[in-house]
Formats: C-alpha cells, structure tokens, sequence
C-alpha cells in the first residue's frame, strides 16, 4: 500500500513538471487571481458585511482548486 501511495505521489511531481497546455495554462492564471482575490476579501476590513468575508473563503478555495488542477494537465501525445 506504501509503495502505490509513493508511486502516485512521484507521478504527480512528474505530470506537474510537464509543460501544461495553453487553455489550461490561462486558466491557471485565472484561478491563481480569483485566489488572490479571495484573499483580499478575507482580509478586508470589518466593517463590510460577513458575507464579503464569506465569499472571499470560497473563492480562494475555487480558485486554488482550479489551478492545482490545471497545473497537472498536460497534453498526451500517442505515437501511432
């Protein structure tokens, strides 16, 4: 069982070292800046309403979801 869970782990390093597709490196961008936008809003100040604050926590999860998951999208190409 330790084996398979180290196997996968170094297979994760090496897809995220691949070079990432385009589409999807644009959209780790964007999911890098709704992250960042999300932590601004976590951080603002008290005065606005709980829900900025709310909202703020959602975003930098959707957001870090997103580009850890298009970091390790890479375009497989079968030789035929």
């Amino acid at each position: 069982m330790l084996k398979e869970i180290n196997q996968l782990r170094y297979e994760i390093v090496e897809r995220a070292g691949k070079p990432t597709p385009p589409f999807f490196r644009s959209l780790r961008n964007t999911g890098i800046m709704m992250a960042t936008l999300g932590a601004v809003f976590m951080g603002a100040p008290d005065s606005l309403p709980d829900m900025v604050h709310r909202w703020g926590g959602y975003m930098s999860l959707v957001g870090a979801v997103i580009s850890a998951l298009c970091q390790v999208t890479v375009e497989e190409r079968s030789e035929v």
